[in-house]
């Protein structure tokens, strides 16, 4: 079924507001977009070695494979500090990459009309948190 979306795409970065714990984001651009193209870089995420220490992405199977009916989500951690002999840091990959070759900053995790939750590890809310402007008007 096709759906025919109209109206303006925004010009302005969008306020987001990350709470500690989940959070469940919406792409505010008509476009499919990246980890790092979201905003959410060393500045923003908090990582760790070990995913459950890590600030996370839970992206459904039913947006990346809509005939196949599954019921879980694919996930995605920021690898922060950790495995410099494996040349990979800072970086966002597969929770189940178990030899860190999965690298997911460019892949279009947050795809447009679709939600994704994003986990935060971290403590801190942060309410002044802005999805950069990923076109020029």
């Amino acid at each position: 079924m096709a759906v025919l979306s109209i109206g303006v795409v925004r010009e302005n970065p969008a306020a987001c507001p990350l709470n500690t714990g989940y959070n469940f984001l919406a792409n505010p651009y008509p476009m499919d977009l990246s980890p790092i193209e979201m905003g959410f870089d060393t500045s923003i995420v908090d990582g760790s070695g070990d995913p459950t220490q890590a600030d996370q992405i839970y992206v459904w199977d039913g947006n990346t494979i809509p005939t196949s009916y599954s019921e879980s989500y694919n996930s995605y951690f920021f690898l922060e500090g950790f495995s410099v002999s494996h040349g990979v840091s800072d970086r966002w990959l597969d929770v189940g990459d178990n030899d860190i070759t999965n690298v997911q900053d460019t892949a279009k995790l947050f795809v447009r009309d679709r939600a994704t939750f994003f986990y935060r590890n971290d403590l801190s809310c942060l309410e002044s948190f802005m999805m950069p402007l990923v076109w020029s008007p």
